[in-house]
Parts: C-alpha cells; sequence; structure tokens
C-alpha cells in the first residue's frame, strides 16, 4: 500500500503543483490507476482474529484513539489522505443498499471540514477515496462482526467493508473520528493513520434512556441525543412516554402522556402540561434515528406508573398503597377492561412506531397487587401476546416475585440489583435480558446514589463491569437511564439537564462496545487519554444545539 498525498488547488505538497489544474490532473490521473478496490492481504487474513501475532512494520502506526476504541488494530506505516478531492466510492451491486449511508458520510463530512464529496456507483476506488462495500474479505471475519461490526482498512485509500448498512455507518463513525485526529493546521486535509481494524460490538443493544414522561423534552433535544448517541455508537434510545408526577406528599399533581393523537376517542389522553409530541413529530425521530443506526425504543407504561391513563379512564382505576407503602392511584389490572383498554392504546400508536421492541413497563405496583403475582403474570403475558400479534418483541421492568409467571420471549430490563448478584438469574431461567442497575441511573434532584450530578466518565469506565462478561447467559446489552421524577417539583432546564448528562454518554458507549481498552503492552488505557479524544469529538457532526456546552476534555 502506497502513502499518497493528493494536492489541492492552493496547497503544494512536496512535489506537487501549485496550480488548481494541475492538481486536478493530477487528480484525474491518478483516477485511471488500476482497481484497487480488491482486498488487500490484512483484509484477506485472520491474523487479528485468531491469537496469531502480527509482525509489525517498522514505523507502523499506533492504534488511533477513538472512541469507542478499537477492538483490534495492525498498524502500517501508510497514510491515507481524504482531501476535497476524494470520492465516495460504491460497488454497484451496492448501490441502492449503501446510498443512504454514503449520504450521511458524506453529510457529516461536509458538518466537519466544509468538503462535499461526490459519491460515484461502479467505478474502481482510487488513490484518496473512501470505499464501502458489503464484500467482507474473509468468511471467519464475516462471521465475527455481526450486523454491526465493521473492518476498516486504510492504505493508499480507505476501505469499510460490512454485512449491513449498520456496520458500515459505525466503521464511517470510526473513520470522521480518525479524520479529526489527523485533520491539518489549515483544513485543506485529513491524514488517516495506515493499518487495519477488525471492530465490532461487545453487547448487541448499547442504550440510553430519556425519560420525557415526568420533564417534556423538546424535539431538537431529542434529535440532538440521537446524533451525540450514535457518534459514540450506542444503537437504542428509550424514551419513556407516561407517567404521573407526585407531590412530596405522594398526591398526584400531574398526569403525563407524551403521544398526540388526532382520533377523538384518546382525546382524554392528554398530559397536564399539554406538551406532546405529535406523529410529524414522531417520523422526524424515526427518520433522524434511520440514518444514525438508532433504533428508537418507545415505552407506554401499562403496568405500573399508569396515572396517566387512569386520568383517561377513572372508571379503571384501583387506589391504595404501593409496594413502597405510598398510597397512589393505578390502572386496575385484575379488570379486563383495563387490558381491552390499554390494548386499544396500543393499537392507536403502533402505527407510530417503526422498531421491532417496545417497552411495556411493568414495575413499582400497588402492594395489593404484588400480592397476587399470577394475576400480574396473566396481565403482562396477555398484554404482551398481543402486542406480539403485531409483531413486535415486548421488554419489562424486572419484577422478581413475578418471574415464574412470565412468559419466556420477554425482553427483561434488570434494574432491581439492590446490592445482589443476581436475582433471580434471568439467563439461566431462559430470558433474555438488559442490565439498568442504578448505579447507571441519572436522576436530577435525587440523593447521591442515583447521580443527580451526572457519572463521571472515569466511574463508568473503571467500575466494575455490571454486564458480566459476554457468554451464554450473559445480557444483552445494558443502559444509562435518565429519571426526571423531580422536574415537576425541582424544575430544571433541556440546558441543565444535558450538562447533567453530557460527560456519561461518550464512555456509556466506551464501556458497552468495547470496554476498557487494553494497549499493546497489555496495559489498560487511562481514561484520561480516551478523555482527550472526547474532549475533540465533542457531540459529533451537526449536533449543535449546546456547542457552548463542551464535553469535558483532558
Amino acid at each position: 500500500m502506497a502513502c499518497l498525498l493528493v494536492c489541492v488547488a492552493t496547497l503544494s505538497l512536496g512535489g506537487c503543483g501549485g496550480g488548481g489544474e494541475d492538481s486536478r490532473a493530477s487528480a484525474e490521473a491518478n483516477r485511471a490507476a488500476p482497481d484497487v478496490s480488491a482486498c488487500t492481504a490484512l483484509e484477506s487474513g485472520t491474523a487479528l482474529i485468531d491469537g496469531n501475532p502480527l509482525v509489525v512494520p517498522a514505523g507502523a502506526h499506533e492504534k488511533p484513539l477513538v472512541v469507542p476504541t478499537l477492538r483490534t488494530w495492525q498498524g502500517t506505516p501508510d497514510i491515507a489522505s481524504v482531501t476535497p478531492l476524494s470520492r465516495i466510492v460504491l460497488a454497484q451491486s451496492d448501490a441502492s443498499g449503501l446510498q443512504p449511508v454514503a449520504m450521511q458520510l458524506v453529510a457529516d463530512i461536509k458538518a466537519l471540514t466544509g468538503w462535499t464529496l461526490p459519491i460515484v456507483h461502479g467505478k474502481p476506488a482510487a488513490p484518496g477515496d473512501v470505499l464501502l462495500s458489503r464484500q467482507v474479505c474473509n468468511a471467519n471475519v464475516q462471521g465475527l462482526i455481526g450486523e454491526e461490526g465493521y473492518t476498516l482498512d486504510a492504505g493508499n485509500l480507505v476501505s469499510i467493508r460490512a454485512n449491513s448498512p449498520r456496520g458500515i455507518f459505525y466503521g464511517t463513525r470510526t473513520l470522521l473520528q480518525m479524520m479529526l485526529l489527523g485533520k491539518s493546521a489549515d483544513g485543506s486535509s485529513s491524514a488517516v493513520s495506515g493499518g487495519y481494524t477488525v471492530d465490532y460490538p461487545r453487547y448487541g443493544t448499547r442504550a440510553l434512556q430519556l425519560d420525557v414522561a415526568r420533564k417534556y423534552l423538546t424535539p431538537a433535544f431529542i434529535q440532538q441525543y440521537i446524533r451525540f448517541m450514535s457518534w459514540y455508537k450506542l444503537n437504542t434510545l428509550h424514551l419513556y412516554l407516561n407517567d404521573g408526577v407526585n407531590d412530596p406528599s405522594g398526591k398526584v399533581t400531574a398526569t403525563q402522556f407524551r403521544l398526540a393523537s388526532d382520533n377523538p376517542a384518546f382525546a382524554s389522553l392528554k398530559p397536564t402540561d399539554g406538551l406532546a409530541y405529535t406523529r410529524a413529530d414522531w417520523d422526524g425521530f424515526e427518520d433522524l434515528a434511520a440514518r444514525h443506526a438508532v433504533e428508537i425504543l418507545p415505552e407506554i407504561e401499562s403496568v405500573g406508573h399508569t396515572a396517566a391513563l387512569v386520568a383517561a379512564r377513572p372508571d379503571l382505576a384501583a387506589a391504595g398503597p404501593n409496594q413502597y407503602g405510598s398510597e397512589t392511584v393505578m390502572l386496575d389490572i385484575g379488570n379486563p377492561a383495563s387490558l381491552a383498554y390499554v390494548e386499544s392504546v396500543w393499537s392507536e400508536f403502533l402505527p407510530w412506531f417503526r422498531s421491532s421492541r417496545v417497552h411495556i413497563g411493568g414495575d413499582e405496583l400497588l402492594k395489593s397487587v404484588m400480592d397476587q403475582p399470577s394475576a400480574v403474570g396473566t396481565y403482562i403475558n396477555g398484554l404482551a401476546s398481543f402486542l406480539k400479534k403485531n409483531g413486535k418483541q415486548v421488554a419489562i421492568w424486572d419484577l422478581p416475585t413475578v418471574e415464574s409467571y412470565y412468559d419466556k420471549s420477554l425482553l427483561v430490563f434488570r434494574w432491581n440489583f439492590e446490592g445482589t448478584t443476581s436475582t433471580p438469574l434471568w439467563g439461566r431461567d431462559g430470558f433474555q435480558y438488559l442490565n439498568s442497575p442504578h448505579e447507571w441511573y441519572i436522576v436530577p434532584g435525587a440523593p447521591a446514589r442515583y447521580n443527580p450530578n451526572g457519572i463521571p466518565g472515569e466511574s463508568l469506565y473503571d467500575a466494575p463491569d455490571q454486564s458480566l462478561n459476554p457468554g451464554d447467559l450473559a445480557p444483552i446489552g445494558g443502559q444509562l437511564s435518565n429519571w426526571n421524577d423531580q422536574a415537576l417539583n425541582s424544575p430544571y432546564s433541556e440546558a441543565t439537564l444535558n450538562h447533567i448528562l453530557k460527560d456519561s454518554v461518550a464512555p456509556f458507549g466506551q464501556i458497552q462496545w468495547s470496554g476498557q481498552d487494553v494497549g499493546a503492552g497489555g496495559q489498560v488505557t487511562p481514561y484520561a487519554r480516551i478523555q482527550q479524544s472526547i474532549g475533540r469529538f465533542q457531540y459529533g457532526p451537526d449536533a449543535t444545539l449546546f456547542v457552548t456546552d463542551q464535553l469535558t476534555g483532558q
């Protein structure tokens, strides 16, 4: 692989001419070079995944410190130079499937550099180009990387290969960060360190939750966080959509349901503060999320935190102390009419939701209901059966006392750690589960154990792994959860919430995708070094809502 320096109109590099016409003539000459989009020796081999030691050539580049860090790396002495004359190249067979991710890459490069690169189909990739391909060069690598992993080879061009557009998208996040690390002082080019990586996530579901029920967040805020989280390879945005708000005495003072239907049958299902997302708002979220490889997981709490549903249908109310002894009002899940009503609510909004999964809640019930676990199981399984018939996998919050009554198809969000290793052992007992412990909660205004001021990045990075090591009984992933229990009684702005959340997002992406980074010498990379890169990368391309509140760097 040769090193290429492509000249631009106003800059002379090495032996290149300084005039614009000479530069373009040189670039066109390079376009006529033989096809270099074929697999390289590194791409065709398995040395990075089979544990065999590699001979590192003299002058090889160290692993670039992107975030999340790369799972593997073989450096070479080469440099790929991405410039305004580079192109995004797609094989003809990939033209339709990869066009959206190529267009997103073009938009992101423009946001970061001001350049507008062309997309070309079915032409040989030339030095200086960026090749996107669904041809993974080695069958063993192809099997290892799954749907979200990718390979990236930087030599005289940059090749990103994956099994799916999602994998290509994550490869482009790595490329963009490498470009920022290698950006020239005058901004005329970006030097991409030569080398090859096979990169893939530890966990398939890497989630961020926003509690929009108890604090309405504007569409602009949600769009910002879709861009921000995807920059650090988080892939699931869990939106908690309905709840009640209690005053300090426990009295319900507001009920919030954040989806606005134009169906008169649901006119009573509205938030106390009048703030809700329209179908157009939601479609905007889904469109942006699709371009950023993010799944939006909607939660309509249909079991425990149901004050908003009760406000719409007071005839279905049940009152009494909850499991903590506080008086409250919830949906009477023992009444068959309650399940029928909840199914009608889901039927109204299911056409909005493009995700394969939905969340129905399921925790913190009335004590009288908790004393009847079989009835709880009957209700939850009945609602889950209805949603499964509509093509959705159903997620719930864990309720250990009801475990034996749950259908095994449920995806359990495990929050009930309370200092134990796992009670019950959801994986052992046949469930898919995801971890969302209190240590990963961010609750502004709450006691210290709920991280009211956010979670420092080093705490996430250096703490014992809450997800355990991947394996047959391991979780499918983890979730960083924002709860806004105190937002009505102790109001705070979106800017304040962002300030509390912002420095936890990137390190959470790091631990869910890569875990702690281990350098070539076997030593764990200190978080301070990773934070240096985070300070440089910030919120990502076109995520400018809070540009004056920068991510913390070293």
